[in-house]
């Protein structure tokens, strides 16, 4: 018997969204926030979650994890009762998440999704994903850090971009509020001076623009 495509739709239509980008939980299709209770369902769904698509071996994540076997099989048990069935799939050598995440479509945003549509809302959108610090409590994990650090490096380019989108649109106060999209981290302090320093160029040449006095044509 050939699988309807119907029910495929509707199987994908109610896999939850993972979030990443702040504290690792679940969204369901219908707005719903999905607990997930445990720190090792968490962390078993944020190492998924960085490799959306691929299929991750059992003793590379058990490696990751620090966890036996059984430990793995247990969590992901648990975790499948919170996220349902289709949101992780089981292959001969481990398991691949195939449920959407928000980190996924933030860069999917910010590196030209959606060309077609104002690109100053489309980073407000991208930017608009972020609940805070990138996988919270485990984002200084070894499996983690470099992921988090594109991440970031990612979104501060995308708060640069959307301030120069906004003063070219003479949004300049709207460019100095977006600040508040600067991630809280080492790197902030000089990212922002770099962010006010970018608006203020930009300021400056736009002030500049305006006393000039216009050139007649002959």
């Amino acid at each position: 018997l050939m699988p309807d495509p119907s029910l495929e739709s509707d199987a994908r239509s109610a896999t939850p969204t993972v979030r990443i980008l702040g504290e690792v939980a679940a969204v369901a299709a219908a707005g719903e926030h999905l607990r997930l209770p445990s720190a090792s369902q968490r962390r078993l769904v944020a190492v998924l979650a960085l490799e959306p698509g691929t299929t991750l071996r059992r003793d590379r994540l058990c490696d990751l994890l620090e966890v036996t076997p059984g430990a793995l099989r247990t969590t992901m048990s648990r975790l499948r009762t919170r996220l349902g069935p289709t949101a992780i799939r089981t292959e001969v050598i481990g398991y691949r998440l195939t449920a959407p995440v928000d980190a996924t479509m933030f860069v999917e945003y910010v590196q030209g999704r959606a060309r077609d549509r104002d690109r100053i809302e489309v980073l407000d959108e991208a930017l608009g994903l972020w609940h805070g610090e990138a996988l919270d409590v485990f984002s200084h994990g070894p499996w983690a850090e470099a992921d988090v650090a594109r991440l970031y490096e990612i979104r501060c380019s995308a708060v640069e971009e959307r301030a120069e989108l906004l003063i070219g649109a003479a949004r300049a106060a709207d460019a100095r509020a977006g600040r508040r999209h600067l991630p809280v981290r080492v790197l902030q302090p000089r990212r922002a001076r770099g962010h006010r320093a970018t608006v203020r160029a930009h300021l400056k040449r736009r002030d500049r623009c305006r006393r000039s006095p216009t050139r007649r044509r002959r």
